[in-house]
């Protein structure tokens, strides 16, 4: 009886020790929140860095797995804090190794920054060691967010590139690190008065509650997050005084899936937005703070993470601003369209094509100071800022757009046969003024200049200029400048300038330039230069240049230089250089440059990554492509000296011979095209060319005879075969045989080249007569690899 006690007492204590033994975590998050608003004496006091970090902190510890045990919070810290705190999140981290199957690390920092590092209190903690102490942490996975101005440098230390496939779920073994930045390595990152807070971080957040949840799984992964807010801090920031804002990103994660950043499945309370709700919608607390601010489209359901409270939802679209309140408790609360009313409107916040019942608030005439003159400052900085590549989603359009009348207050002089505009009805048909401002316009209007409020269904000529409020339904024709705020579906004709502030359908003609900001979607003409802010579908054609800053799809063709800042789809022609990143076409111009060519350079210099196609020109410079300088000797006697250079299956090459014995002063020169096959190793060269002798003197005379035109008969064609065996990655062994060839009554019969006792004839079959004579010479030599 005994023994069988001590038997349980034993099975007991085993399983006793077994159930005190505690199971692996399956997921741990370790992180840094730090918030800077001071960046030194010589640097503008920022209002929002610390609400930033703790609006980032409450977001992943209410919705993203964080827990306080795990995280350090910095308000305002210097460069020692940030230090001590990774060493105590490193400790924490092994200290917990053994308890978690997976664990990431957040690194998140909010505050003044530059080009070499972040600036915490005003002192450089340099990227190098940031980067170091993130990728010492012994973690499965590293994120890093920082909104800060130039912290694209931060992702540039190793290219900014991501890489495929990445990321998980947390049934994956992911390793790998994902750096996300606010602004590009040169541009400002930007707080706002209206939100409180960065862009970035608040778009960010927007994402993180819901609004990024992109796939409707109730998760938000960090593709989804990252898509939202850089897309949305981009629309938001392209008008501003600072300029459009460019977030980046450097993801190298490998694995499955994607990475979920915040779980909304298990949340205790938030708010349903109905499928059919469509527009802009923003949601303010109870003390009116901006909480968060998103794109909602109709046919897709949203649910949004919430501290439970009392908000003010506003919805802003083509109907106007509506306006309801909702409170949120535990569970999931619902909202749509009924629970909405209307919101009168001023004139200044009317979008979308209807003209609005409720008269608009009429505008200061008296005020006169801003009148030409600021839109021509506008029209100044608008063109300063045609170099920054600006890409705004299509979704995102009526968002962005500035309205350009209203903030312009036009002084009247002279007498007008049109009423001044006191109501929103008017609406003309027929405008006979100096100075036309009615609402809308539908028919035509002729005067001194013409200003119409709203939109335009017909024709605007002005002595001077035609500005339209917003479309242009037409044409506008003026001796100085025509200017649309929206979309001109029409033309655009003036002596000097025209600005289409939203999209193109149509045409463009000005004697010095065409801006449009947004898109273009016919044709832009100029006698100077023409510039499309997003991306073209048409041509520009300019006496000095054209630039598109997205994609082209089309041609360009300018005296100077073409530039299109994303992808080229058909033609650039120029007179001096072309300039693309990805192209699917051709570019023709002395200077060639592009990223991934696919299809033909033509020019005098022809510079790539890598192309994939036909390169034609005296220079090409490809990174993956040929470039090899050699010398051989031939049997005809000449020893000669060339350059190949093109892609990685086609080249250009040029050489330069003389005689290895003559009694006179003999030189030759050739310029050709060729194809290459590599075969590991080995390779196989065919090309074919035209080359010039002549005789001088001296070698002088020589070589200026090759190339006058008077020596026209002496060009010869030629062709080559060659195989050649790569040595030492740099040195290359080739050889081949070389036709010389002469076209009888064509060109001159050569002494050096043409003097092979049994050349090989083509005979004409009707008449018997010569055709063409083949010379043979056999050839080697040695090239370098380059």
């Amino acid at each position: 009886m005994m023994k069988n006690k001590l038997y349980i007492l034993l099975i007991f204590s085993i399983c006793s020790a077994a159930w005190s033994q505690e199971e692996p975590v399956g997921l741990r998050r370790y992180a840094i929140f730090a918030g800077s608003n001071n960046g030194g004496e010589e640097r503008v006091q920022l209002e929002y860095a610390e609400t930033d970090a703790m609006a980032m902190y409450r977001v992943l510890s209410e919705v993203g797995g964080l827990s306080p045990s795990d995280t350090i919070l910095l308000k305002d810290p210097d460069v020692r804090e940030i230090r001590d705190a990774f060493s105590q999140i490193q400790s924490k981290i092994s200290e917990n190794k053994e308890q978690n199957r997976r664990s990431e690390f957040i690194f998140y920092y909010s505050g003044h920054s530059d080009e070499a590092g972040i600036l915490p209190g005003g002192k450089l903690y340099e990227y190098s060691e940031l980067r170091k102490k993130i990728d010492a942490m012994d973690t499965e996975v590293k994120i890093a967010v920082l909104d800060s101005c130039s912290s694209g440098s931060f992702t540039r230390l190793k290219g900014g590139v991501k890489k495929a496939p990445f990321l998980i779920d947390e049934s994956v073994d992911t390793k790998g690190h994902a750096f996300l930045t606010s602004s590009s390595e040169n541009e400002a990152a930007q707080e706002s008065d209206s939100i409180e807070g960065s862009y970035f971080t608040h778009y960010l957040i927007t994402a993180l509650r819901g609004a990024g949840d992109s796939t409707q799984d109730g998760t938000v992964t960090l593709t989804e997050a990252y898509s939202f807010a850089a897309d949305e801090t981009l629309a938001r920031t392209t008008s501003s005084i600072a300029g459009a804002q460019h977030p980046s990103y450097s993801i190298n994660l490998t694995g499955s899936g994607d990475l979920v950043l915040t779980d909304l499945r298990e949340i205790v309370s938030s708010i349903s937005i109905d499928k059919e709700i469509d527009g802009r919608i923003f949601f303010r607390d109870k003390s009116d703070r901006l909480v968060i601010e998103f794109r909602k489209r109709a046919g897709i359901p949203v649910s949004i993470s919430l501290p439970g409270g009392v908000y003010k939802v506003q919805l802003e679209n083509e109907r106007g601003l509506s306006s309801a309140e909702v409170t949120v408790t535990n569970g999931e609360t619902h909202l749509n369209n009924r629970a909405f009313t209307g919101v009168d409107r001023t004139f200044a916040r009317v979008r979308g094509d209807d003209i609005p019942e409720s008269e608009p608030e009429k505008p200061d005439w008296d005020n006169v100071e801003n009148s030409l003159e600021q839109k021509m400052k506008e029209i100044r900085n608008m063109i300063d800022d045609k170099f920054g590549i600006m890409e705004t989603e299509e979704e995102n359009h009526d968002s962005v757009q500035e309205d350009i009348v209203e903030n312009v207050e036009y002084k009247v002089f002279g007498v007008s046969f049109a009423p001044t505009r006191e109501t929103a009805n008017d609406v003309l048909n027929l405008s006979l003024s100096f100075i036309g401002k009615p609402y809308a316009l539908y028919g035509a209007s002729i005067g001194f200049m013409n200003m119409t409020y709203q939109d335009v269904y017909g024709v605007q000529i002005g002595a001077l200029s035609n500005q339209t409020g917003r479309d242009n339904n037409g044409a506008l024709i003026s001796s100085i400048f025509n200017i649309t705020n929206r979309d001109l579906r029409g033309a655009a004709l003036s002596g000097v300038f025209n600005l289409t502030n939203g999209t193109v359908y149509g045409m463009q003609g000005a004697g010095v330039f065409n801006i449009s900001s947004y898109r273009l979607m016919g044709f832009q003409t100029a006698g100077v230069f023409n510039i499309t802010k997003n991306y073209s579908y048409g041509a520009q054609a300019a006496g000095v240049f054209n630039i598109t800053e997205g994609t082209l799809s089309g041609f360009q063709t300018a005296g100077v230089f073409n530039i299109a800042g994303g992808q080229l789809n058909g033609a650039q022609i120029s007179g001096v250089f072309n300039v693309a990143d990805n192209i699917n076409g051709v570019q023709i111009g002395l200077i060639n440059v592009g990223k991934q060519v696919n299809g033909m350079q033509i020019g005098l210099i022809n510079i790539s990554d890598e192309i994939k196609g036909l390169p034609i020109g005296l220079l090409t410079i490809s990174k993956n492509g040929i470039l090899d300088f050699g010398g051989w000797y031939e049997s005809s006697g000449f020893i000669y000296t060339g350059l190949q250079t093109g892609s990685r299956n086609f080249y250009n090459f040029a050489y330069l011979a003389l005689p290895s014995d003559s009694a006179v002063s003999v030189f030759s020169a050739g310029i050709g095209i060729g194809a290459r096959i590599n075969l590991g190793s080995f390779y196989i060269d065919m090309d074919t060319s035209i080359k010039s002798v002549a005789i001088g003197s001296d070698y002088g005379e020589a070589l200026k005879n090759t190339f006058t035109a008077g020596n026209i008969n002496s060009v010869y064609p030629n062709a080559r075969l060659s195989a050649g065996l790569k040595m030492f990655r740099v040195l290359s062994l080739y050889g081949g045989l070389s036709l010389d060839m002469h076209i009888p009554g064509v060109t001159n019969r050569s002494e050096y080249f043409h003097s092979t006792e049994n050349p090989l004839i083509l005979h004409n079959p009707e008449n018997g007569e010569d055709v063409i004579e083949f010379h043979p010479h056999w050839f080697g030599g040695l090239k370098i690899n380059f």
